[in-house]
């Protein structure tokens, strides 16, 4: 036997034992299981990867997030890398049936033209705009902030039961060095993609429901996996990383993660710092983001 096809017996060897003991592996395990799922695929169907939006390392992060991480508990097995490699092109041949991907078009120049012809999403973060611009009217954010202020008061332990919600946005900057209606006001420029947040105009769609209908409920938050379903969103796994309700669990990974996600940038935009030495500012900030995307009412 050649050496080549010593080290893929070995391979196909751990896979099959990894893969089957899933419900559970340990941190290493999972870790070791996903560099051989990335090695088996990587630079595979790049013919298919091209057809669809995202990039090859999406779709491997997705592929693993769907189908072998939270697939873990059925007990199934694999006996060789090759069938893994099967498993992947029909994940792709799934996306690629979508309509949302079919519906692209070649014109006669020859490029497709979805990006500049105008769709139903186009529409949609259109009228978002709209009501987002709405809430410049002075009312409306005094309004927002006077109930934003009165449903984190029970957060912050300096205050007086008596106290009213004008009084508790200054205890709140005293204390905690965070200008509530500031921080509503960013909020809404977040949670719109406009402003300094206007590269993220396009994802904002997905960003609100992620936060609105996964991450800051208290009671019936939706899975990822059920809202990329719902709504058919690629590379979910990639986008909750970006976000940063996704990290690593190593505390410094996971801190420098945070940090680099679009929620720990938005914190630093406000003038916190991204570190333990000021999580008390950190969580009423993030609180505040959570209310103002609860507040839209928009369904999941």
């Amino acid at each position: 036997m050649s050496c080549r096809a010593e080290q893929q017996r070995e391979i196909d060897q751990e896979l099959r034992d990894l893969w089957k003991r899933r419900v559970s592996l340990t941190s290493l395990e999972w870790g070791r299981l996903y560099t051989i799922v990335w090695n088996v695929i990587a630079n595979k169907y790049t013919d298919l990867i091209a057809a669809l939006p995202g990039t090859g390392e999406d779709y491997i992060q997705d592929f693993f997030q769907d189908k072998v991480l939270a697939l873990g508990n059925q007990g199934d097995e694999i006996h060789h890398a090759g069938a893994l490699v099967v498993y992947y092109k029909r994940y792709l041949l799934g996306h690629l049936r979508h309509p949302s991907v079919t519906r692209r078009v070649v014109p006669v120049g020859g490029q497709p033209n979805d990006e500049s012809a105008p769709t139903p999403l186009d529409g949609a973060l259109d009228d978002r705009a709209k009501e987002a611009d709405a809430t410049d009217d002075p009312s409306v954010s005094r309004d927002l902030v006077d109930s934003i202020a009165a449903l984190i008061k029970p957060l912050v332990s300096e205050l007086d039961s008596g106290e009213g919600g004008r009084d508790i946005q200054r205890l709140i900057q005293r204390h905690l060095g965070v200008d509530l209606e500031n921080a509503v006001q960013s909020s809404l420029d977040f949670l719109a993609g406009r402003d300094d947040w206007s590269h993220l105009a396009s994802e904002a769609w997905w960003i609100g429901l992620y936060l609105r209908c996964h991450f800051c409920p208290d009671h019936d938050a939706f899975a990822l996996s059920t809202l990329a379903r719902r709504h058919r969103i690629p590379s979910h796994h990639y986008k909750a990383v970006a976000l940063g309700v996704t990290v690593p669990k190593q505390q410094d990974a996971a801190l420098e993660a945070f940090r680099a996600s679009y929620r720990g940038q938005w914190l630093i935009s406000l003038g916190i710092s991204v570190d333990p030495d000021h999580l008390p500012e950190m969580s009423l900030a993030l609180k505040v983001l959570c209310l103002v995307a609860l507040m839209s009412q928009e369904p999941c």
